[in-house]
């Protein structure tokens, strides 16, 4: 999502497409969410017909051109797999994404540009762009920015013109290290600029053995703990002694004395 038009979220979007697609097909989208079809543009003037236009409640169209200018067109440059874009009536957002999942799959990571869409969907990740005046938020963005994940600050003058010299290809010129974020299991998670310690040594009095490797589904305790919490935090360490003994984990370790 963004603050507001002309600040950034597709060159943040593209920069994450460049980085993920050349692991995992990125499927690219691009909402349009539509109040009413009475020819009035909701950025002011006369507008360029797109909500007066669409025909129904909503229509799913995939671009194909990459080299037409459009946003989404940027998205297919950059490498994404397909780029859909939804038009559709505020009325029926669900109605609309329920089509669109239907055409790109239950199984596919995407990567959607939209505010209002997070009223109706949670994704696994939602950021959103703002320029560096945090006052000016159109009122799409402000009903969901207290859903944000994380705010990013893009390289905006005050005036609310976006500093192209300024934009990098790889994300840095943002406020915000796009390493962070990472697509484990087909989903969006972003790691915390932490580190997380995980005690594993010890014995249970109570239960006769060392709780560490106590099985749960035919893995040892700290194997899952492990798995849950590596993909929130940078760096992930095993304080314990016997160091040869959770070398399977492949995590550093760090000795209990």
């Amino acid at each position: 999502g963004s603050a507001g038009a002309n600040i950034g979220k597709t060159e943040l979007a593209c920069a994450l497409i460049r980085k993920f697609s050349k692991s995992k097909p990125i499927i690219g989208i691009k909402v349009t969410t539509i109040k009413a079809k009475d020819g009035q543009c909701p950025r002011g003037g006369q507008g360029c017909g797109v909500c007066s236009s669409l025909e129904g409640n909503f229509c799913i169209t995939q671009e194909t051109d990459a080299d037409s200018g459009k946003d989404t067109a940027r998205l297919l440059a950059a490498g994404a797999a397909k780029v859909f874009w939804l038009r559709v009536m505020k009325t029926h957002l669900k109605e609309g994404l329920a089509d669109l999942l239907d055409e790109i799959g239950a199984d596919a990571v995407s990567l959607c540009e939209s505010n209002s869409l997070r009223q109706v969907v949670k994704p696994g990740l939602f950021l959103m762009v703002r320029g560096k005046d945090p006052r000016m938020w159109k009122s799409s963005a402000d009903a969901v920015k207290k859903y944000a994940d994380k705010v990013v600050v893009s390289p905006q003058s005050r005036k609310g013109r976006l500093v192209a010299d300024a934009l990098r290809q790889d994300g840095s010129s943002f406020d915000f290290d796009i390493g962070l974020i990472k697509l484990l299991g087909g989903k969006w998670v972003m790691q915390e600029q932490a580190t997380a310690i995980i005690m594993a040594g010890g014995d249970s009095r109570r239960m006769g053995m060392d709780k560490s490797v106590l099985a749960i589904n035919g893995k040892p305790i700290v194997e899952i703990i492990a798995e849950q919490i590596r993909t929130s935090f940078s760096q992930t360490l095993i304080s314990a002694n016997d160091a040869e003994k959770f070398a399977f984990l492949g995590l550093q370790i760090v000795p209990d004395r």
